[in-house]
């Protein structure tokens, strides 16, 4: 791995074991690893290769146990400087994917919001834990996107789709992202870090609000288990 790459990896772990011991217990770096409480940690890679504001972080649930899935998301941030952007972009996954996890530990509603398999706005047959809607840009589109976001309940319609794609009945993350920009609009569902495309092609045609300046808006989606599967309590602790 190339200096500088390493020297921004590492930036990023700082960042995050700063900003998840603002809301959750006591978290340091270790190493390459950034370590919580208990069994929790988290890993910093660049997978995409996207560039300097862009990189991927997994969610480690008990790093005593090899078989318990890590839970990948990548991010980018904006900012003048490679500090902003990093403390831009771990902000932004702390308040979305990784507040369904820490949620997953607490249940009680303080992260994100859980639906259970019979909510009128959730998945059939799994219950799902949903993040806060974050969004940011120039002007009033990150308003605008957080709002259509938060006030359309598209679980029932992308869910079924994304579960389809699961390879494992539990602990599945979905991400659900919109970017606009004049003409040049994205949507995208990624499921456990993989573009998912009719997932993805169905909320492009959604009518989601446009915005002639840059705006995103994202969400992320845990999908903890199926209706006839028990969570196991020594996934992880806190």
């Amino acid at each position: 791995m190339d200096t500088e790459l390493e020297q921004r990896l590492s930036m990023v772990r700082a960042e995050v074991a700063r900003r998840l011991s603002s809301v959750f217990k006591a978290w340091t770096v270790e190493g390459d690893t950034v370590l919580g409480p208990g069994t929790l940690a988290v890993r910093v890679e660049d997978q995409h290769k996207q560039g300097p504001n862009h990189f991927d972080l997994g969610f480690v649930l008990n790093r005593e146990r090899s078989d318990v899935p890590i839970l990948w998301d990548c991010v980018a941030g904006l900012g003048k400087t490679e500090a902003n952007m990093i403390a831009r972009a771990v902000d932004t996954w702390a308040m979305s994917t990784a507040a369904t996890f820490l949620e997953m530990l607490v249940q009680d509603g303080s992260f994100a919001s859980h639906f259970a398999c019979d909510h009128p706005h959730g998945c059939p047959g799994w219950h799902v834990i949903h993040s806060p809607v974050t969004a940011f840009g120039l002007g009033t589109g990150p308003q605008d996107l957080q709002s259509w976001v938060g006030g359309t309940p598209l679980l029932p319609t992308l869910g079924p789709m994304v579960a389809a794609a699961f390879d494992r009945p539990m602990l599945n993350g979905v991400k659900i992202f919109l970017a606009g920009h004049d003409q040049n609009d994205v949507a995208e569902v990624r499921v456990n870090g993989v573009r998912h495309e009719p997932a993805s092609r169905r909320l492009q045609y959604m009518q989601w609000p446009r915005t002639r300046e840059p705006a995103f808006a994202r969400c992320y989606w845990l999908f903890v288990h199926k209706q006839d599967v028990l969570m196991d309590g020594k996934l992880g602790s806190a």
